[in-house]
């Protein structure tokens, strides 16, 4: 997990900084990758940086490298936020409540409560039934050529040892003149 950061939220901050057309140095298009990751929203990104959205998605347009790098940068985003979703459904949530008396403006009561959000690990576990179902179909996939090329290099050996044998066989049978030249009996 990476640390933890003091953002504002995605979205609130989208005139942080007045936006400008940049020269974009490698220092400039990893600023808006880092700040792309931990959004995924490019307006958001970008602002953050103070470049206009627009001169980011023309750079992504004539950039192949930086193409690949915005999608990584997302995915990265998103798989963050999937592992920080799934530590919640895991680990829980715990928050401090405070009860305050409204007419003696006291607190009366302070209290610590652990919940566990099932919705999300169950969400979770719908969104990758379909990923996991692929990847065990793949395995039997691959364990199935795994076999097959087993299969084969051993067929392949048996050949090989055959031959050996029947060269073995039919040399001094060609000395005797019970075998001809091309291997097969002779019936004189």
């Amino acid at each position: 997990m990476c640390k933890e950061e003091t953002r504002p939220a995605c979205g609130a901050e989208a005139a942080l900084r007045p936006a400008r057309r940049p020269r974009w140095t490698r220092t400039l298009k990893a600023a808006f990758l880092v700040e792309l990751r931990h959004c995924c929203n490019v307006a958001v990104a970008s602002a953050r940086i103070g470049v206009d959205a627009g001169a980011v998605h023309a750079l992504r347009r004539r950039d192949a490298d930086f193409d690949a790098a915005w999608h990584a940068a997302i995915a990265d985003g998103y798989a963050e936020l999937e592992w920080r979703l799934l530590a919640t459904a895991l680990d829980g949530v715990t928050r401090t409540e405070t009860v305050r008396d409204a007419k003696a403006d006291v607190v009366t009561q302070v209290k610590t409560v652990h919940s566990h959000d099932v919705t999300i690990g169950l969400r979770l576990l719908l969104a990758h039934r379909a990923e996991a179902a692929a990847a065990k179909a793949n395995d039997a996939d691959r364990a199935a050529e795994a076999a097959r090329d087993a299969d084969a290099a051993l067929g392949q050996q048996l050949r090989m040892k055959m031959d050996e044998i029947r060269q073995r066989l039919v040399g001094p049978m060609k000395v005797a003149g019970v075998v001809r030249d091309d291997g097969k009996r002779d019936e004189r």
